[in-house]
């Protein structure tokens, strides 16, 4: 396997609000596995990628 995510949630917080980017995500990558990730206009296709690139943390 090279990369497992378990129960992996990310939240912004504004002045009096919380929004959620993920909540709860479970992934399993194995080399050599081509994968896509696809959804719709704010469904956290970006948080996701940047939680996984590291870029932003948890």
């Amino acid at each position: 396997m090279l990369l497992e995510l378990k129960d992996v949630s990310k939240f912004y917080y504004g002045k009096n609000t919380v929004a959620s980017g993920i909540t709860k995500i479970n992934l399993k990558l194995n080399v050599g596995e081509f994968v896509a990730i696809t959804g719709e206009s704010g469904s956290g296709k970006s948080t996701l990628l940047n939680v996984l690139s590291r870029t932003r943390y948890l």
